[in-house]
């Protein structure tokens, strides 16, 4: 019985070790965990080699089981390269993209991707479907929609949400949409009040987002039903944050404690 439970204590440890972790990247090159307590960042190993050009990423995501990362770099570029999103080392050279990329998405294996054709904050947004090794894609469709800066996909839903830099009131604040991932057409939740570099779901499924522009180095909670962004905290980089992702908890760790567990088990 004490072996069953000193196992059980060792699986609980592993489990906590194991916590997803939320990540960001900035216009500075800088790559860094996001707490989701208070929004403070720390930087990953020197925090600039995961993007291969030390000029920030437009967007970053990571598989969610290999742990293999994309980063879209500048709009003026036109490529990405992959990293490992746990030391934030570059895995390879570049890739060509078709176009600026700013919004990068994970639905199972599929990289989901917004880009448009320029940098301009009028050029429409389409989305498109990515292959991270040799930067080829294939459009789903325009999003009828300026430029969207952040994806997020909410699985219990089936929803992907989506970010725009600004709305086409003139006013520069970010919408909050959901994309159709059939026609890539978007559907508009609501005005934001504030403009956001990107978004993403934390381990507990409540939406973020990163400041952009004056609301540079801010995190926010966002409601996706209403738009209504909530301030949680600052970075402490005060750059602009301008892309999110979230890494699940290394599967590998808790089978390690569970075989851990079955092995105390067959030793009794």
């Amino acid at each position: 019985m004490t072996h069953t439970l000193s196992a059980l204590a060792c699986l609980a440890g592993a489990t906590t070790l194991a916590a997803a972790q939320l990540y960001g990247s900035d216009n500075a090159g800088n790559y860094f965990l996001v707490s989701e307590i208070d929004g403070t960042a720390t930087l990953v190993g020197d925090g600039s080699t995961y993007n291969n050009n030390g000029l920030g990423a437009t967007e970053i995501e990571v598989h969610p089981a290999t742990g293999v990362g994309f980063a879209a770099h500048p709009s003026t570029m036109f490529t990405g390269n992959r990293y490992d999103a746990l030391s934030g080392a570059s895995l390879g050279a570049n890739v060509d993209l078709v176009g600026a990329f700013s919004g990068l998405e994970y639905v199972g294996d599929t990289l989901y991707g917004t880009y448009g054709a320029g940098s301009g904050g009028d050029d429409p947004s389409t989305l498109a479907i990515l292959d991270p090794l040799t930067g080829n894609s294939v459009d789903v469709g325009l999003s009828g929609i300026g430029v969207i800066n952040g994806l997020a996909y909410d699985p219990a839903t089936g929803t992907m949400y989506a970010s725009t830099s600004q709305n086409a009131l003139g006013n520069g604040n970010s919408w909050l949409v959901t994309l159709d991932l059939d026609t890539g057409e978007a559907t508009i939740i609501g005005d934001m009040g504030i403009v956001v570099g990107s978004i993403e779901f934390g381990q507990n499924g409540q939406l973020f987002g990163g400041g952009g522009r004056f609301e540079r180095g801010n995190i926010y909670t966002i409601n996706p039903d209403t738009a209504e962004p909530t301030l949680l905290g600052e970075t402490g980089l005060n750059t602009v944050v301008t892309g999110l992702t979230l890494l699940p908890a290394p599967a590998g760790i808790a089978v390690l404690g569970l075989a851990g567990l079955l092995a105390v088990r067959r030793r009794r």
